[in-house]
Order: structure tokens, then C-alpha cells, then sequence
């Protein structure tokens, strides 16, 4: 299996963006150290201030699990969930030829 892609949409409530950024900035800087991360991007909407997208690749899926694993990805699900109107969450692996 080749790389694991995650795709995460958050949609925050109205009026909560603000707030939210320091839990997504301590998040996106714990990501990036991690052995097995390759890239951890944040972005926010340009049409909607209220949602954001986390754009993570791993090395594979074992690096995947240490992710979810990690003490910051739980504080992060921990603080978060109080702000989110939606969250969806797709996964990829990377298709080579």
C-alpha cells in the first residue's frame, strides 16, 4: 500500500472561527514533527471563513495510527468538537504506476 492520504473538512460555527485557530495551529505544528508525517497542510475556505480543510499525508498506515494516537490529535478531537458544526473525513492511498 502506498501513501495514506486524509482529507478533513471542518465546518465551526457561526461566529466561532476566531476561536478556533489556536487549537488548529497547535495541531498542524505537533503534526508536522511526526516521524511518519510527510505533509500536514491547514487552509481555510474563501468562500466560507467557517470551514476548514486539513490536508495530511503519511508515510503509511502505521504512521496513520501513531497520528490518531498521539496525546495532540486527541486534545486537539477533545477542543475542537465543542466549536464543529460538521466534520467529514475521507481517507486515500496513493495510487502509483
Amino acid at each position: 500500500m502506498g501513501e495514506i492520504v486524509v482529507n478533513a473538512v471542518l465546518t465551526i460555527k457561526a461566529g466561532l472561527a476566531d476561536q478556533v485557530f489556536p487549537i488548529l495551529q497547535t495541531v498542524y505544528h505537533a503534526s508536522q514533527k511526526e516521524e511518519g508525517c510527510l505533509r500536514y497542510s491547514l487552509n481555510q475556505s474563501i468562500e466560507d471563513e467557517h470551514q476548514f480543510m486539513l490536508y495530511e499525508v503519511y508515510r503509511d498506515e502505521e504512521a496513520l495510527e501513531a497520528h490518531i494516537a498521539s496525546d495532540h490529535y486527541k486534545a486537539y478531537r477533545e477542543q475542537i468538537e465543542l466549536y464543529l458544526m460538521d466534520r467529514q473525513v475521507t481517507k486515500y492511498v496513493e495510487m502509483t504506476f
